[in-house]
């Protein structure tokens, strides 16, 4: 419902929306319409992480998507 809300405002400003996310709300993103434009991925080993992780960077159009 946020997601929703938020695609909702961005549309009556007529403004695009553009978001990082990790793979854990990538999914959620995409069903509302959002679309991958890049991602970026880094191992955090060195840092004393557990390895790769990955930015996910997402754009929705409002323009597109009326």
């Amino acid at each position: 419902m946020l997601v929703e809300e938020g695609i909702k405002q961005a549309k009556r400003m007529q403004l695009p929306i553009i978001i990082i996310s990790y793979k854990a709300s990538r999914g959620v993103y995409a069903r509302a319409g959002f679309v991958e434009a890049g991602h970026i991925t880094e191992d955090d080993t060195p840092f004393g992480g557990q390895g790769n992780y990955t930015w996910h960077f997402m754009v929705y159009d409002t323009q597109e998507n009326n």
